[in-house]
C-alpha cells in the first residue's frame, strides 16, 4: 500500500526483542525503520540497531539535567539519555530530540533552552503537543492555551525546531488516520497512538478496508493544522475523556460520537480552527 515509515513506540521498543529483528525485515523490504525511545537502553542497544540497518533514532527528552530526570521520576536518565545519544551520533545514525511542549516550559523558556543545548550538538528537536490522555486524561490545565500555541508556533520559525506535522509527504500538519495510522501490539489500527479507538484490526480485517472504514469518518478527511486530541476541547471531551480507565483500543462500533457522524453525517466539516491555511513555509497563517 505504498507504507514508507515505520516507526516503532511504546512503551520502550528497545524492551522487546522482536524490535531489532522487525528492523532488519523492513530494511530489507525497503523501508525506513525509526525507533521511539526513552534512551535508557540506547547504549547498549547501539551496536545492534546500527547492524539491523536503522536509520533514524527519536530520543525523548522533557527539559536539562534534573529536569527531566524529574519529569520522568528516574535519577541519572539525562546523563544515560545523553551518553546513547553521543553513541548514536558517532555510530553514523541520524538523532532527533522530542520533548512535549507544555504551558509551564514554554512560558518558563524551558522549551527554547533544550533546543537550544541540542542544537550545539548538531541535534534538531521536535516539539509534541500535551496529549490529555493516560495519566493526563485528567489533566485539562495541560492543554495548550491560545498564548502558548502562539510561543509553540513562534518557535517553530527556528530552524532547528520542528513539529511532526512537518514530516509528512503531502500536506503540513496533522496526519493521524490520514498520512500516518497505529498499529498496536494486538493488531488493533487506531488514528495514532493518543486516539485509541481500533477501526479494525490487521489480523482479522486487510488493512485497506480499515483504512477506508477511518476516513468514513470527517475528523480524518483531511490533515489538520493541530493535534485534534490535545488542543480541541470538544474532541477531547466526546472521544478521549469518556473511556477513562478502559484498557486497550475502543472498537470503533463503541464510540457512539464517531460511529454516528461517519454515517449519519458524512458532510460533516472539521472545526475551522483545525483547518487554517498555511503559509509557504508550513507554518500556520495568523
Amino acid at each position: 500500500m505504498g507504507a514508507i515509515n515505520f516507526v516503532f513506540q511504546g512503551g520502550e521498543p528497545l524492551v522487546s526483542d522482536l524490535t531489532i529483528p522487525l528492523i532488519r525485515i523492513i530494511k530489507r523490504r525497503g523501508g525506513y525503520p525509526v525507533v521511539n525511545t526513552n534512551g535508557i537502553l540506547l547504549a547498549e542497544k547501539i551496536l545492534s540497531l546500527k547492524a539491523a540497518g536503522i536509520d533514524w533514532i527519536n530520543v525523548s527528552i522533557n527539559g536539562i539535567g534534573e529536569s527531566h530526570d524529574q519529569f520522568y521520576n528516574h535519577p541519572g536518565l539525562f546523563d544515560i539519555s545523553l551518553h546513547g545519544i553521543e553513541l548514536a551520533q558517532k555510530a553514523g545514525i541520524h538523532v532527533i530530540v522530542v520533548t512535549i511542549a507544555t504551558n509551564k516550559s514554554l512560558e518558563s523558556g524551558e522549551t527554547l533552552r533544550l533546543a537550544q543545548f541540542m542544537n550545539k550538538r548538531k541535534i534538531d528537536t521536535w516539539l509534541v503537543y500535551p496529549m490529555l490522555a493516560g495519566r493526563w486524561i485528567d489533566h485539562p490545565y495541560e492543554r495548550l492555551s491560545e498564548e502558548n500555541i502562539k510561543r509553540f508556533d513562534e518557535l517553530l520559525k527556528n530552524k532547528f525546531i520542528h513539529w511532526e506535522g512537518e514530516g509528512n509527504y503531502f500536506k503540513y500538519g496533522c496526519a493521524a488516520g490520514r498520512e500516518s495510522i497505529y498499529v498496536s501490539a494486538y493488531g488493533d489500527v487506531t488514528p495514532c497512538a493518543g486516539i485509541c479507538v481500533s477501526f479494525g484490526n490487521i489480523i482479522i480485517t486487510p488493512l485497506r478496508d480499515i483504512l477506508n472504514k477511518m476516513r468514513q469518518v470527517p475528523y480524518f478527511h483531511d490533515i489538520t493544522n493541530r493535534c485534534m486530541a490535545s488542543v480541541d476541547e470538544k474532541f477531547h471531551n466526546k472521544f478521549i475523556a469518556p473511556f477513562k480507565g478502559r484498557e486497550g483500543a475502543i472498537p470503533i462500533e463503541q464510540v457512539e460520537f464517531f460511529y454516528s457522524i461517519s454515517l449519519t453525517n458524512p458532510k460533516t466539516r472539521i472545526p475551522s480552527h483545525l483547518n487554517a491555511q498555511t503559509d509557504y513555509d508550513g507554518h500556520v497563517a495568523r
